[in-house]
């Protein structure tokens, strides 16, 4: 199993639901692996689990930010949580809402 922050990413599928943690939930994807014009991302099918997991993370760190920053701005997120937020803000570059105050997250 394989846990970077607890209750948000496990082994276990009740602690990767939505209703679990302080973040929304990554992108689902489903076969066919191409379709139309939407290919799933390559890190979900290389079977490296630990880099899907920090995938997932990430996708739904961006997501929270996207649509409830608020959630973030918890005390006691992690050092590992901060760092990837900051990435993520400095990557800018989606067509998602952005926080009206991300330097309140840094």
């Amino acid at each position: 199993m394989y846990r970077l922050v607890p209750g948000v990413i496990s082994g276990e599928s009740l602690a990767e639901e939505s209703f679990a943690g302080a973040l929304l939930e990554y992108p689902q994807y489903t076969r066919p692996a191409d379709y139309d014009s939407l290919r799933v991302p390559e890190v979900l099918t290389s079977g490296h689990h630990a880099n899907i997991a920090r995938w997932r993370l990430r996708e739904s760190l961006k997501k929270t930010l996207a649509y409830r920053p608020e959630l973030l701005a918890a005390e006691g997120l992690t050092g590992e949580l901060r760092k990837l937020i900051r990435e993520i803000l400095t990557e800018g570059g989606d067509d998602e809402p952005h926080p009206e105050n991300p330097g309140a997250l840094r």
